[in-house]
């Protein structure tokens, strides 16, 4: 077998270097760069994607602050509307009694008149 033969070890040797530098040097050339390149992109991609996140974030965070304030203004206002209006109708929950009075003594009298008109007392008048 010639593989195995010592006196063709030196050109095997000498065809390896041959083929792995040609292989290095075409690689540290062409594949490389190429290689450097994606990674470079990939990592501006990321950091930009990277500081809209963070520009998100602090949007998001602001408008969460506003709208909490909002909701706290609202709701003081709402209170200070609930208040106003419990005060006017305690107001004129004082005169309900007298309304109610009122209308159940016409309703009395308006019956009362109802029975006297109908009986035959005075109707024969």
């Amino acid at each position: 077998m010639p593989q195995l033969d010592i006196l063709s070890y030196s050109t095997q040797i000498f065809w390896l270097l041959i083929c792995f530098i040609s292989f290095y040097f075409i690689v540290l050339k062409n594949i490389l760069p190429a290689i450097l390149l994606n990674i470079k992109v990939r990592e501006n991609i990321i950091n930009t994607i990277a500081q809209d996140n963070d520009a998100s974030a602090l949007e998001i965070k602001q408008v969460n602050e506003t709208f909490i304030k909002s909701n706290l203004l609202v709701s003081d206002k709402l209170e200070d509307c609930i208040g106003v209006l419990t005060t006017e109708v305690q107001k004129h929950l004082k005169y309900i009694p007298i309304f109610v009075t009122i209308r159940a003594n016409n309703e009395i009298i308006t019956q009362t008149t109802k029975e006297v008109f109908s009986s035959k007392k005075i109707s024969n008048l």
